[in-house]
């Protein structure tokens, strides 16, 4: 559950930068449209965020997806434990029935 908390934290992070480095730039393109440089710099940045929030979306999508597949591997190795387990009782009564 904590773990679920980060994520959303963090994608909520990630977005808020965004959206702020996005309305920085968007303000002085209408208000100062003679910083070029600035006005570039923070649309890179503002490229980078996105790329940063796309990778992370990647990541945490990954994740899932081997949690997953974690969880369905562990249950079939228990039914597989289960089953060697009634095998085991099944041969030691039935060597059991043999050395008679």
């Amino acid at each position: 559950m904590m773990t679920e908390l980060y994520k959303l934290d963090v994608k909520a992070l990630v977005g808020q930068h965004y959206f702020t480095l996005k309305a920085s730039r968007e303000d002085l393109e209408e208000n100062y449209p003679h910083k070029v440089d600035l006005i570039e710099n923070l649309a890179s940045a503002e490229k980078d965020v996105l790329n940063i929030k796309h990778a992370l979306r990647m990541s945490f999508d990954e994740l899932e997806n081997s949690n997953r597949r974690n969880y369905d591997l562990e249950l079939i190795n228990l039914k597989l434990q289960t089953r060697l387990n009634e095998l085991e009782l099944i041969n030691k009564s039935l060597m059991k029935r043999v050395e008679l």
